[in-house]
C-alpha cells in the first residue's frame, strides 16, 4: 500500500506541471484568445457582469485579462459630468506629420489620452459597453469608449503604443478585406497577426464591412455609399429590396466569419461607413446579428440609441484640451 504522503506529493507534482506547461505555452503566443475570453467574446461580458461591472473586487480585475481597463483601479472622479451614458470617441489615420485637419498626430493622441486621466474620465472596453447596451450593466461615471475607424496600419505604428502606456482598451472598426487582400490600392491596412498581438492588450477589432466602405454614383451623379441602395447601370435601374438586401448581407455575414475565424470574435459590432443608415440598413444589420451600431452623428451614447452617436476626437486641427472642453459641454447638454 502507497503512504498517504506519497500520494499527495504525486498529486501535487502533476498539478505544478500542468500549470506550468499552461503558462508556458501562454508566455510564448501560442494559447488561443478564445481560451482567455478575450476582447470581443461573450464569455468576457458574461465575466464582467459576474463581477457586478466595474465596481468588481481589485483580485476579480487583476484575474480578467478581458477587460485591461480594469487594470488600473478605478477611483470615483471627484466632478461627474455625466452618468448612464458613454462618450464614444472617434478616430481614423494617424500620421506624425499630418497632411490634412482630419489626421491626428501621436503627440495630440497621447496628450488627449492623458488629458482624460486628468479630467476624471474612465475609458471603458468594448466588453464593457456590449454589457452596457445588451444587459443594462452599470458603466462607470465620465465614460469613455475609445473608438477607431478602417483599420489603417498607422493604429499598430502610432496609436497602440499610447494606448499600451495608459492601460487603455479600444475598438477598431476595420474593412475587412484590407486584411485578406493585402494588395488593395489605399492606405495600408492592419495585418491579422498584429491585431491579434493587440488582442492580447485588450483592443477589439470589429466590422466597417468587408468591403463596401466606398461610394458610388447613382442615376443623377449624386455618390451614394455602398451600404445604400445602388443603381444598377447595366440595367438601367435601382436595385430591388432583395437584390439590396442580400448584397448588404453577404458582405456583413462575411466580415463576422472572417473576424470569427481569425480572431474567435462572437461579440458583434457594425461602425456604419460614413455614418450612413437607415431603417432598412438596420434591419439587415439585425438580421446578420449585429445588435451593437455606431454612427458618425454628435452626442453621447445611451442604452436607447438605435445607432450610438460619436465624438470626432481625430483632427489635428483641433488641440486635445477641446476634446476635453467637448465632452463636458455634452454631459451639461444632456445630449
Amino acid at each position: 500500500m502507497i503512504p498517504l504522503r506519497s500520494w499527495t506529493i504525486a498529486l501535487g507534482a502533476a498539478v505544478f506541471t500542468s500549470w506550468s506547461l499552461f503558462f508556458a505555452s501562454a508566455q510564448d503566443g501560442k494559447t488561443d484568445s478564445r481560451w482567455f475570453g478575450g476582447p470581443g467574446s461573450k464569455d468576457a461580458v458574461v465575466r464582467h457582469l459576474d463581477r457586478g461591472g466595474p465596481g468588481g473586487t481589485k483580485a476579480e480585475e487583476e484575474v480578467s485579462t478581458s477587460s485591461p481597463s480594469a487594470r488600473a483601479e478605478r477611483r470615483q472622479p471627484s466632478v461627474v459630468y455625466y452618468s448612464d451614458r458613454v462618450a464614444v470617441l472617434m478616430y481614423h489615420h494617424l500620421q506624425e506629420e499630418p497632411e490634412r485637419g482630419d489626421i491626428l498626430s501621436p503627440r495630440q493622441f497621447e496628450r488627449q489620452m492623458a488629458l482624460l486621466a486628468e479630467h476624471g474620465f474612465q475609458v471603458i472596453s468594448a466588453e464593457e459597453y456590449a454589457a452596457f447596451v445588451l444587459e443594462g450593466a452599470k458603466v462607470p461615471d465620465n465614460a469613455v469608449l475609445l473608438t477607431f475607424d478602417d483599420g489603417y496600419a498607422s493604429f499598430y505604428e502610432l496609436a497602440y503604443p499610447v494606448l499600451k502606456k495608459f492601460g487603455y482598451p479600444a475598438i477598431n472598426f476595420v474593412i475587412v478585406s484590407g486584411a485578406d487582400q493585402r494588395d488593395k490600392p489605399g492606405i495600408q491596412k492592419l495585418t491579422w497577426d498584429q491585431m491579434r498581438e493587440m488582442q492580447k492588450h485588450g483592443i477589439a477589432f470589429m466590422n466597417h464591412t468587408y468591403d463596401l466602405h466606398a461610394k458610388e454614383a447613382d442615376a443623377s451623379g449624386r455618390e451614394v455609399p455602398l451600404t445604400g441602395r445602388q443603381y444598377l447601370k447595366d440595367k438601367g435601374r435601382s436595385e430591388t429590396a432583395e437584390e439590396y438586401r442580400k448584397r448588404v448581407l453577404d458582405d456583413l455575414l462575411l466580415a463576422e466569419k472572417r473576424l470569427s475565424e481569425e480572431l474567435g470574435n462572437e461579440l458583434r459590432m457594425l461602425a456604419f461607413p460614413y455614418g450612413y443608415f437607415t431603417e432598412e440598413l438596420v434591419r439587415i444589420a439585425r438580421e446578420a446579428g449585429i445588435e451593437i451600431l455606431f454612427s458618425v452623428k454628435h452626442g453621447l451614447a445611451s442604452r436607447k440609441d438605435q445607432a450610438a452617436p460619436r465624438v470626432n476626437a481625430g483632427r489635428s486641427d483641433m488641440e486635445p484640451v477641446e476634446v476635453i472642453r467637448a465632452l463636458k459641454a455634452l454631459g451639461k447638454g444632456g445630449k
